[in-house]
């Protein structure tokens, strides 16, 4: 029964991560939104202008994701915050004419650098939550014993 708890709350983690990423993402429109709705521009320009937000969003919630991750193997969830993170930006474009060769290989790039911050997120995110587990809490003690 341990085994299916961890699996349902690491699962209800990423959950909660993808969520907290698209709201993380939501302030920054407003700095980048006239980068991207203005005409002008080069249409790389407004692709990567279109990018920093998420993947700044994506990295911090797979920063959180990767503290709150109770697992012996977090290469796993991370992979599958990652295809999570993919596959929900893979969805979120719509196209009102059949799309060519370029489009898609933007909707692939808006796609698959989020997920990419999403994973290294997790990393860094376990990396932290492990060093710190490690680290001895001197504070706490000295002031329980003083």
């Amino acid at each position: 029964m341990a085994k299916a708890q961890e699996i349902l709350r690491n699962a209800l983690v990423l959950a909660g991560g993808y969520y907290l990423s698209t709201w993380l993402v939501a302030p920054f429109w407003f700095l980048v939104g006239p980068w991207t709705n203005r005409g002008g521009h080069p249409i790389w320009v407004s692709t990567l202008v279109g990018l920093v937000p998420a993947l700044i969003a994506s990295a911090a919630a797979g920063f959180a994701v990767g503290v709150a991750l109770e697992t012996a193997r977090p290469g796993v969830w991370a992979l599958g915050f990652g295809a999570l993170v993919a596959g929900m930006r893979w969805m979120s474009w719509r196209w009102h004419l059949p799309p060519d060769w370029t489009d898609r290989a933007r909707q692939a790039i808006a796609a698959l650098n989020p997920a990419a911050a999403a994973i290294a997120g997790v990393f860094v995110g376990r990396r932290y939550a492990t060093a710190r587990s490690r680290t001895p809490q001197s504070g706490a003690a000295s002031e329980a014993g003083g």
